[in-house]
């Protein structure tokens, strides 16, 4: 038991995040696996405070792990001030371009300290609050309700269309649960099995009596007739965003390899087309006339 309260050797370790590195930003923010990220700026006033916090954050991580409640947490520490990648270039309305950080990216607030965000399951970063940070197990605690895997629901006043783009049509991958009646226990365990193995993916829940797709006709029914009677299953429905498609003039020269004409130079074309044709037809009048002559 002592073993368990108390394993110092085992606090989780934490790992530190290069701005610069497009591999390691992605594993964070994109792979759909939890993560606690604390800030650092690089220029804080106490040190030893700032150690502090990392070894509340780690003895958080170690709760987690220890109660199964987040048991694949990792923690983080990121000079949120550093710019991003070149990807994250803007321009101001000064004109001036400028590249983003991760509090101007994400849109966090500098003035709660400490500063620091939870990421998973492809959400958005969600901040943590000062109050957060009274004691390990406190964090623990404010940390897992951003993080616990969730199945959105679409039901009543929350099935409009713009909900439906928020928790589903925007992200890059989406799984709709249609059915008209209420999941079995058996059909809940294994929709958060998938929705485990693929973290990255939003699964939306959808009410199929009060919300009807365009594509419904093209799915399978939602009650089948077997010697038992009547089943009613689930249909799940999986949306991934796609490359939009090239412009004809620019994806027939992707296959010429060739550069797409300019506007300029196809008017310039087609007058040289116009104008030899017209002295063809002056010569063919003419040998016309020569020959009546």
């Amino acid at each position: 038991e002592e073993a368990k309260c108390n394993p110092v050797n085992d606090l989780p370790q934490l790992q530190l995040i290069n701005s610069n590195n497009k591999t390691q930003l992605k594993q964070v923010f994109f792979s759909g696996e939890p993560w606690i990220v604390l800030c650092s700026t690089g220029t804080e006033n106490s040190p030893l405070n700032f150690l502090k916090i990392e070894s509340r954050l780690q003895a958080a991580g170690q709760l987690l792990q220890i109660s199964g409640e987040m048991p694949d947490v990792s923690l983080g520490v990121a000079n949120c001030k550093d710019p991003l990648p070149s990807k994250n270039v803007y321009r101001s309305l000064s004109g001036k371009t400028f590249t983003k950080n991760m509090i101007q990216k994400y849109s966090l607030n500098e003035n709660i300290s400490p500063l620091a965000f939870t990421v998973a399951n492809g959400d958005s970063p969600a901040q943590l609050l000062r109050r957060s940070w009274k004691s390990p197990l406190v964090l623990a605690h404010a940390v897992v309700a951003p993080m616990r895997l969730k199945v959105h629901q679409l039901i009543s006043s929350q099935g409009t269309t713009v909900a439906l783009k928020q928790k589903c049509t925007s992200k890059r991958s989406c799984v709709l649960v249609l059915s008209n009646t209420t999941l079995t226990k058996q059909q809940k365990n294994t929709i958060m099995d998938l929705k485990a193995e693929f973290r990255n993916t939003s699964f939306v829940f959808v009410n199929a009596t009060t919300h009807l797709f365009s594509l419904e006709p093209k799915l399978p029914p939602l009650e089948t007739e077997t010697k038992e009677g009547s089943v009613r299953k689930p249909r799940l429905l999986f949306l991934r965003k796609g490359k939009r498609p090239q412009p004809k003039a620019r994806a027939e020269a992707a296959k010429t390899k060739e550069k797409p004409k300019a506007k300029g130079s196809a008017k310039k074309d087609k007058n040289t087309a116009q104008k030899t044709k017209a002295s063809q037809q002056k010569k063919k009048q003419k040998g016309k006339a020569d020959k009546n002559s």
